[in-house]
C-alpha cells in the first residue's frame, strides 16, 4: 500500500516547480534537511533558501504555480507560503540568503530524499554549523545536532573546518566545546538511569 505524501511533501514539491521556473538554485534547510541526513524527525514546515537576487523571480514563480498560497513578507529576506487550510505551523518559509552559511548551502546542496521526495538539501556539515550558529536555545536544534552526530552522520572536525572556511574561528572552537557538553549532559542522563 503506498503511502499518502505529507503537506511538508507537497509544499516542498510546489516549492522545487517554483524553484525550476524560476531557474533559481534552492537548498533545503531545517527540519527536512535533518530527516533527509538521517534523524527521524517530524516536521511541519519546508525551510528553503535562495539566493536574495533571486528574490523577485521566485515569488513571481511561487505565485505561478501556486496561486492559492497565501504568501506574506516577514521581512526583505524572508517571507512565508501558506497553502490554503494549514495549520499555523504548516507553510513554508521562503528565507532569501544574503551570505554564508546559507550561501555556501545553496552552492554545494546535495540531493538527498526528503520523505518521498528527492530534493536539493543543506550539507549535513552547513546544516549544523548553521543550527550552531542561530543560537536559539531551541531544544530541537540541540537534539538535531546531537542525534546527526550520534548517528555518524557528521564529524566534529568537518564542522570546524567549515567554520573556520567562513572566518568563524572563534565559532569553530565554541562548537567543539559545546559538542563537550552535550555529550556530558548525555553520559550525565545514562548514569541516572
Amino acid at each position: 500500500m503506498k503511502k499518502s505524501p505529507t503537506l511538508a511533501e507537497e509544499m516542498l514539491r510546489t516549492i522545487l516547480r517554483a524553484a525550476r521556473k524560476a531557474r533559481a538554485k534552492v537548498a533545503i534547510g531545517g527540519g527536512l534537511a535533518v530527516r533527509a541526513h538521517g534523524y527521524r524527525r517530524e516536521t511541519r514546515d519546508v525551510d528553503a533558501f535562495f539566493h536574495f537576487a533571486d528574490r523577485q523571480k521566485v515569488l513571481r514563480a511561487l505565485r505561478a504555480v501556486a496561486g492559492d498560497y497565501a504568501v506574506e513578507e516577514l521581512d526583505p529576506s524572508h517571507w512565508i507560503a501558506v497553502p490554503p487550510g494549514a495549520e499555523p505551523d504548516e507553510r513554508v518559509d521562503l528565507l532569501f540568503a544574503t551570505g554564508d552559511p546559507e550561501e555556501s548551502a545553496i552552492e554545494l546542496a546535495v540531493r538527498k530524499k526528503c520523505g518521498s521526495v528527492l530534493a536539493p538539501v543543506f550539507p549535513v556539515d552547513i546544516l549544523v554549523a548553521c543550527k550552531f550558529l542561530a543560537e536559539r536555545d531551541d531544544a530541537k536544534d540541540w537534539l538535531d545536532i546531537y542525534a546527526l552526530h550520534r548517528r555518524g552522520a557528521y564529524d566534529i572536525r568537518d564542522v570546524v573546518r567549515r567554520l573556520r572556511q567562513m572566518g568563524l574561528r572563534e565559532d569553530g572552537e565554541r562548537f567543539v566545546a559545546f559538542m563537550a557538553s552535550l555529550e556530558e549532559m548525555s553520559r550525565k542522563k545514562r548514569e541516572r538511569k
